[in-house]
């Protein structure tokens, strides 16, 4: 296990942002979020910095990489807008290798990559017939990105649905003891801390370097 304690959450502005950043905090993590109005953002804490940016502009959030052992990212794109997911994990990349940060951990919702192709049919007609084929490319090309370069990197693939009625998403690999309150994510449940805590493990264990990590569904 590796000891991080300095993290910087890209994406705190989705409810599930705002309940890791919590989570993180009660594990006495010192979080730096960046945002893009900080007066939004209601959560107060001695350990949590909150500092304005916009992550298409590389110039507004490269300072806030500085000094970052892990950067978390769980930000939300319109699934409509193209080349927003590119642009962000290009200056997310470069702002990692400027700074020396020692790992990022991505969230990647529709699959990335060459995990994209374990979803099933049923899921991937749903992908296309929603129009976010375009946004599957771009998940793929930051992987892509990310595989080019010599970062520590963990993309976590939320929704490889075996059954599209099965509303319960499971880490299999990575269990917590406790399960709380669920929260929706992409239309399915998934407890708050159950999630973060396997960012968590995730973030921490030697086993996860440059891998993708898969949320499926399905039995234990």
């Amino acid at each position: 296990m590796r000891s991080f304690k300095n993290i910087l959450i890209l994406g705190i502005e989705t409810s599930f942002g705002i309940n890791l950043a919590k989570y993180l905090l009660s594990q006495n993590y010192f979080v730096t979020a960046v945002v893009k109005i900080k007066k939004e953002i209601k959560i107060h804490h001695s350990n949590l910095e909150i500092i304005e940016g916009d992550v298409l502009n590389f110039n507004s959030i490269r300072d806030a990489f500085s000094g970052q052992q892990v950067v978390i990212n769980v930000i939300k794109s319109n699934a409509f807008d193209t080349g927003v997911i590119t642009a962000i994990s290009q200056n997310i990349l470069y702002a990692i290798v400027e700074n020396k940060v020692d790992k990022y951990i991505g969230l990647a919702p529709f699959g990335s990559g060459e995990t994209s192709n374990n979803l099933s049919l049923v899921y991937k007609m749903k992908i296309y017939f929603n129009l976010l084929k375009g946004k599957l490319k771009e998940y793929s090309f930051q992987e892509d990105l990310l595989k080019a370069s010599n970062i520590d990197y963990t993309l976590v693939q939320v929704g490889k649905i075996n059954n599209i009625l099965d509303k319960k998403i499971i880490v299999k690999v990575i269990r917590p003891t406790e399960l709380s309150k669920p929260i929706g994510i992409n239309d399915f449940s998934v407890s708050v801390n159950f999630l973060s805590y396997a960012l968590l493990t995730i973030m921490n264990s030697n086993n996860c370097k440059r891998s993708t990590i898969i949320l499926t569904t399905g039995k234990v």
